[in-house]
């Protein structure tokens, strides 16, 4: 049987395979191989896959900086040019309040959307939902009938 374990943390993978290890191998010889991508290849990988051990029946292959594995793409050494910190005092100027403005416009649309979404009370002169133990209820109001004056004006 073949096990595979590949992280960017050594610490973090290391405390993994430690505990996939003592798992699998408890009373037999253990057969663990460590390959770092940064001083290997893929061939190493296959030629290791490939070639079993005549002691145990198990073998872990534990491989790091292993980025053709992750979705994350490799990273990318940046130049001097480049860093933030080294452009001029406008640019960085432009930078910074380019999110300041871009957190600013995202508010006013959000809050255009939930004014479309939520909308508002239309105040109008048409009654509904009147209560039935309520005052205007009892003096003769009914729902569907339409407010014309108000004192004696229109």
């Amino acid at each position: 049987m073949l096990y595979f374990v590949y992280g960017s943390l050594k610490t973090r993978v290391k405390k993994q395979v430690s505990i996939i290890i003592d798992s699998i191998f408890k009373d037999e010889e253990k057969n663990v191989v460590e390959l770092d991508f940064n001083e290997c290849d893929i061939f190493s990988l296959i030629e290791e896959c490939n070639s079993f051990s005549l002691t145990s029946f198990s073998k872990v292959v534990v491989f790091y900086n292993s980025y053709f594995l992750s979705t994350e793409k490799s990273k990318k050494k940046l130049s001097k040019d480049e860093l933030l910190c080294n452009k001029s005092f406008f640019k960085r100027l432009i930078v910074l309040s380019a999110g300041a403005i871009n957190n600013f416009i995202l508010g006013i649309v959000l809050l255009f959307i939930m004014g479309l979404i939520y909308g508002t009370t239309i105040i109008g002169t048409t009654l509904d939902n009147i209560p039935k133990d309520g005052s205007m209820y009892l003096v003769g109001a009914r729902d569907g009938e339409k407010i014309v004056k108000v004192d004696n004006k229109k």
